[in-house]
């Protein structure tokens, strides 16, 4: 009877364990293990869509500069357009000469040398300014830009292998021009200064033959200039800019136009141009060098073997050797007065254009 008993109260047991909950005890939530999904990886962020108000703008450029490479890649790979700016191009043989064209405002940007010329306009309309770099001379550098070339057989002879054996020979230079004061520091080496040569003018068509006949001595010259007088007329570096001094050769310049009442249009100049540094900084690529074939003519093999110009990356300029290059102006009767390099040289759009890259995301 006892154990019929105990029998009965376990079932009883074991049938309300398998009831259903009452409403007043809601059963646990059964959750079934979930499959894992791969965790997809963030997208880059594009770029910010901004409208830029579309604009012309004019700059001089000079066929076949290899120093241009920023302002050519910027054009080519569509840069201004993504800051509404279409560029329409000046070409000009001297660079100069597009001086006047800046003071009248038919052009707004001119791209120049650090030289007496540009510092006379600056003397005469005191709201022009450089605003970015376009090229510099760094020491020391692995490689050459700028420099005398000699006949290869004058150096090999003994003629010429030091600065004072320069004395009374023909040199082609400008009096005006930044690689005159490069080659007074060669000079002054040898006890000699810039009188003691004889300056030669003659067209740059001319230079090979020139230097191959024995014509002239030297000349002082860029890239790429420099690479085809030593491939193709035997030519011989004597004098190594990169070697003499550290000097800002040329830059970009604006008006009161482009820094004051445009000046936003300025600084998206500005911006396109600094991805053009940001791209040409890369090197000789594929694609810079095809550009630049493309927009200077120059033949290929001579673009890989050249010394490439140098660029600082924000586009700021160096202006350390602005106090003895202006002497050496001052000397030739080139200036009237001295500037300082708060008169010659604005970097706050440089600055603002970098600014405005971060804030769009390129």
């Amino acid at each position: 009877m006892k154990k019929n008993l105990i029998m009965l109260l376990l079932a009883a047991i074991l049938v309300t364990g398998c009831a259903a909950p009452s409403a007043a005890t809601p059963a646990a939530e059964v959750v079934e293990p979930a499959t894992a999904e791969p965790v997809a990886a963030e997208p880059t962020a594009a770029p910010t869509e901004i409208s830029f108000e579309p604009v012309t703008l004019t700059v001089n450029l000079t066929k076949g500069v290899q120093s241009l490479g920023p302002m050519y890649i910027a054009m080519s790979k569509g840069y201004f357009e993504q800051f509404g700016i279409t560029i329409e191009t000046v070409t000009l043989q001297k660079p100069n000469d597009a001086l006047p064209l800046l003071l009248n405002g038919d052009l707004d940007i001119l791209i120049g040398s650090v030289d007496s010329g540009v510092l006379n306009t600056i003397a005469a309309d005191p709201e022009i300014r450089f605003v970015a770099d376009r090229g510099y001379i760094r020491m020391p550098n692995e490689c050459t830009y700028y420099g005398l070339v000699i006949q290869k057989s004058l150096y090999d002879s003994g003629e010429i292998t030091k600065p004072e054996d320069l004395k009374g020979r023909k040199i082609v230079t400008s009096v005006t021009s930044p690689g005159l004061f490069v080659l007074s520091k060669y000079l002054q080496q040898g006890g000699l200064t810039v009188n003691d040569i004889e300056m030669m003018s003659i067209p740059v068509s001319a230079w090979g033959e020139s230097l191959k006949n024995k014509e002239v001595d030297g000349i002082f010259t860029t890239e790429t200039i420099l690479t085809r007088l030593i491939q193709q007329s035997d030519g011989y570096v004597l004098a190594k800019a990169e070697e003499l001094t550290d000097m800002q050769l040329s830059g970009l310049i604006f008006g009161k136009d482009l820094r004051v009442d445009n000046r936003d249009v300025g600084v998206r100049f500005l911006a396109a141009y600094l991805m053009g540094i940001r791209e040409y900084s890369k090197g000789k690529t594929e694609e810079n060098l095809q550009i630049l074939q493309e927009q200077t003519g120059e033949d290929p093999q001579v673009l890989k073997d050249a010394c490439w110009m140098q660029f600082n990356p924000d586009a700021s300029m160096n202006f350390s050797s602005f106090d003895d290059y202006q002497n050496h102006m001052l000397s030739l009767k080139l200036i009237e007065n001295k500037f300082t390099v708060d008169q010659v040289y604005d970097p706050s759009l440089a600055a603002e254009a970098q600014a405005l890259l971060a804030e769009t995301g390129y």
